[in-house]
């Protein structure tokens, strides 16, 4: 068995690799320090050693010096582990250091890859020890299968599919599925997480069935599973399997009392057609997933020049994305709130602005969903906070006394200490929390409501305002109201939109109203473009609008200079203020 030594110091980083090779097949040392690394060197010969290229002490060509200097350890490999942020700085590649140096984060295939330059012979062997299903004298711990479906996580697929592309003759092709369960969260928000795992249990079913070969057969986490298909002739093949699968999971499901039916979406993506990187290929066969939703759901969609172009230009935007933040790409915009009864600005919502370098002014309805799929919107929400309650300090202390809300992501609400942040942000920059309003959706509202509840209720505590935005577009539930004790219901646009015309809207529209009333809460109604709106909504005693009408979401300073305009002229026809102005 090949011994393999790792020098890290980081324990996360140490044990994420460990975890690697054991269920590789090898037989491992370890240690976080440069010295006692040498000693183990000594002891077990290993035939391999990973080293972090930051050593502390020891400079890299000392330890090499140290290691050399030894007969028995002289002709030891070494690969150097050094920091993503590191390598970039000093544009280093190992033909500029002189020695084999792997950036991290990689891919576990990455580090296989590699390990397998050096230990080739027996490499192979220890990767189909690991991948396969049939040999039970090698251990694979529990954390590489998931715990709902009971199948192979995304790390053993990448295992897989490196020995299914070293076992495939050249002239074939290996595909990979990815499959993504067409509206199944809505299912799982209605049926409840316990029943929504016992669905995947069912789909899990259905797709080893459907392939025949269990083995291949990969759950990727939430509403997303793989496949992977060796051995293919022709890209056909692949179209079939998928269209097998489409029609496989479409059939009804008896579930409980009742029969759902479920679609999928497939994305497929062909070794060496669509790239000869093992670390792309599943890339590219999600990117392809996301195209085929796009194209309608229920459907596969092959990664094609057309879905590559997007892809290229995602990639793009994500690698912008995540530079936007320091290169200070970021701005917020303005949109005011207009209270019906004193015609005076009386708050404003903040709304982010991106303008990329590259691309320029690039929209919300882009960036922001990117932006959740990637986390980044964790410190993008942040800094949204900060910013936003800075500005409104400053228009505070210059006797501007206005209410700023703030949107709040699902991720954001549930995943970070939203009321630990709140906290720093309001002692930071000193402003009124009576002056802050968080606006989220009923979705955000409805995930783990005693969670939310606790959260809302601290919030309240402090004196934050909580609204719910674009109210009637979510849960037909109203129960929340009552429990949450929320602030504000923003009546979204598109009920606002038409109120003129259709009786229906603006039937919805007065029962928001009168609700929102009854229950001690105010009404904003958004998307106010034209005074025959504001006057209906003026007539049903709506407390607040916001929308073209009075102005688009501005930057800073023209924000502030609409706080010194008299808005009582925008409350009257327009012939009826061109009389005014001729009496004048």
């Amino acid at each position: 068995m090949n011994r393999i030594l790792v020098i890290e110091p980081d324990l996360k980083l140490r044990q994420s690799i460990l975890d690697l090779l054991q269920v590789s097949g090898f037989e491992t040392y370890q240690t976080e320090d440069i010295h006692r690394g040498l000693e183990l060197a000594q002891e077990h010969l290993p035939h391999l050693i990973l080293v972090n290229y930051e050593t502390g002490e020891l400079r890299p060509d000392e330890v090499e010096e140290i290691l050399a200097s030894d007969l028995d350890t002289q002709d030891i490999p070494l690969i150097w582990l050094m920091d993503e942020g590191l390598y970039r700085l000093n544009l280093k590649g190992p033909e500029e250091i002189g020695r084999d140096v792997l950036p991290y984060p990689f891919r576990p295939e990455e580090l296989l890859v590699k390990v397998h330059q050096y230990l080739s012979q027996d490499a192979n062997r220890h990767l189909a020890l690991a991948a396969s299903p049939v040999i039970t004298n090698v251990h694979i711990p529990a954390h590489y299968y998931d715990t709902v479906t009971g199948l192979p996580s995304s790390l053993l697929l990448h295992q897989m599919l490196i020995q299914d592309i070293q076992t495939t003759p050249p002239e074939w092709l290996v595909g990979v599925l990815v499959i993504g369960l067409d509206r199944f969260r809505h299912l799982n928000e209605a049926l409840g997480h316990d029943q929504g795992d016992l669905l995947l249990r069912e789909i899990s079913q259905r797709l080893m069935h459907c392939t025949g070969t269990p083995e291949r057969v990969f759950h990727l986490g939430e509403d997303k599973f793989a496949v992977l298909l060796p051995d293919l002739i022709q890209e056909e093949d692949a179209a079939q399997i998928a269209a097998d699968i489409n029609q496989e999971i479409k059939q009804s499901l008896p579930f409980q009392e009742h029969e759902l039916h479920m679609t999928a979406s497939i994305g497929i993506a062909l070794y060496p057609t669509d790239t000869r990187e093992v670390k792309k290929l599943v890339r590219c066969a999600e990117t392809a997933m996301f195209e085929a939703k796009e194209q309608g759901r229920n459907t596969f969609q092959f990664y094609s020049g057309m879905v590559r172009s997007r892809a290229y230009e995602r990639l793009n935007l994500e690698s912008g994305l995540h530079r936007a933040l320091k290169a200070d790409e970021f701005t917020l915009y303005y949109q005011p709130k207009v209270n019906l009864n004193t015609q005076k600005v009386v708050g404003m919502e903040a709304l982010l602005r991106w303008h990329h370098q590259g691309f320029g002014w690039v929209s919300p309805t882009q960036f922001i969903p990117l932006a959740e799929e990637t986390d980044l919107i964790l410190s993008i929400g942040q800094w949204v906070l900060q910013k936003a309650c800075e500005q409104n300090q400053r228009w505070a202390e210059a006797g501007h006394r206005l209410r700023v809300s703030v949107n709040v992501s699902g991720q954001q609400f549930s995943r970070s200490n939203i009321v630990k942040l709140i906290d720093e942000v309001l002692d930071s920059t000193g402003m009124d929390p009576e002056l802050l309003q968080l606006e989220l959706t009923e979705s955000v509202l409805m995930k783990n409501i005693s969670n939310t509840a606790l959260k809302l209720s601290e919030l309240k505590k402090r004196g934050i305002s909580v609204a719910v935005d674009d109210f009637g577009t979510g849960y037909s539930s109203l129960a929340y109201l009552k429990r949450f004790h929320l602030d504000t219901l923003k009546i979204d646009q598109s009920f606002v939109r038409d109120i003129e015309n259709d009786a229906d809207d603006a039937a919805i529209v007065a029962a928001i109203v009168n609700m929102a009333h009854e229950l001690k809460m105010h009404v904003v109604a958004e998307g106010v473009e034209n005074l025959h709106q504001l006057d209906f909504l003026r007539e049903r005693h709506c407390d607040l609008v916001q929308g073209y009408y009075f102005a688009r979401p501005l930057p800073p300073e023209d924000f502030e200079a609409l706080l010194h305009e008299d808005l009582a002229t925008r409350f009257q026809p327009a012939d009826e203020t061109a009389d005014d102005s001729a009496e004048l």
